[in-house]
């Protein structure tokens, strides 16, 4: 029978406690949450402003749509004002 590997109980009872490191004591634990939630706010951030942007640019292209198609059903190109 082989000898049975050494493990961290205290990390298989708790499945909360999510790390790279199995081994890892729990202040090791929380500093490494923390820097994850921290990464998370920026990320969230940074995608909000995507969204934001995203959202921008949409409402000008369905602005500029619909000036192209109001000049084109028109049929006629815009008048120059100062030549009259």
């Amino acid at each position: 029978m082989p000898p049975k590997a050494e493990t961290n109980d205290s990390y298989e009872r708790s499945p909360d406690l999510v790390t790279t490191r199995p081994n890892a004591n729990h202040a090791e634990i929380n500093d490494e949450q923390v820097c994850l939630m921290k990464e998370l706010a920026h990320l969230r951030k940074l995608a909000a402003n995507a969204h934001r942007e995203a959202a921008v640019a949409e409402r000008r292209l369905q602005e500029a749509k619909g000036s192209c198609t109001a000049v084109a059903s028109c049929g006629n190109k815009p008048q120059d004002k100062t030549a009259s």
